[in-house]
């Protein structure tokens, strides 16, 4: 299962983890020192939850609500867990998601490309760039902490609660709404069998 997660072109999973004692701040992109080491800065006793994107095609609506087949685009509906409650109500979690939508931000092109490698129809590759990447949120009605963080990056409530007691939040200006990440950096994550390959 894991080994699908990581290759299904459907989906995007981030582990958090927790910061790591050694910062990768003064260290340049393209250092061999700036990289993550498997099961050290992600170990089993540093993970905290993960950040999800599940990827499907969708399409633009008209005034009738009824769908516009001819302006799809790749919906992206997110989900953050953070297991513990001693994890909670630090800002871990909305670390976590900001640094997985500035990822998402910087690689939507990719994404959509990868996406629609697999699927059929829907306009093809061209189709879903031209509509785009878009981002949202399902949050039961009661997790009112959930939803203020989301809030908080972006998102509104599009729409009234649905049967199972949940409300759709989207990211109204799309990826390019999503707040910039000051000193974000994307490091190369290496396991330790193929370190010496560098």
């Amino acid at each position: 299962m894991q080994r699908t997660w990581r290759e299904d072109a459907d989906k995007l999973t981030f582990i958090a983890c927790l910061p790591l004692e050694k910062g990768l701040d003064a260290q340049e992109p393209g250092d061999l020192g700036a990289s993550v080491v498997a099961g050290e800065g992600d170990g089993e006793e540093r993970m905290i939850g993960d950040v999800n994107l599940f990827l499907g095609v969708a399409y633009e609506e008209d005034a009738d609500g009824t769908e516009m087949l001819d302006r799809p685009y790749l919906n992206g509906e997110a989900e953050l867990m953070i297991a513990s409650l001693e994890h909670r109500g630090r800002g871990l979690g909305r670390a976590a998601l900001l640094s997985f939508f500035e990822y998402v931000r910087r690689h939507a092109d990719t994404i959509i490309a990868q996406f629609s490698a697999g699927e059929e129809g829907a306009g093809g590759l061209e189709g879903l760039r031209k509509g785009g990447l878009r981002l949202g949120v399902k949050i039961g009605r009661e997790n009112v902490r959930s939803r203020g963080l989301f809030e908080s990056v972006g998102f509104e409530q599009v729409g009234g609660e649905n049967y199972f007691g949940e409300v759709e939040l989207r990211l109204v200006k799309g990826v390019e709404g999503i707040p910039v990440v000051k000193g974000w950096k994307e490091v190369r994550y290496v396991r330790e069998d193929a370190e010496e390959g560098r």
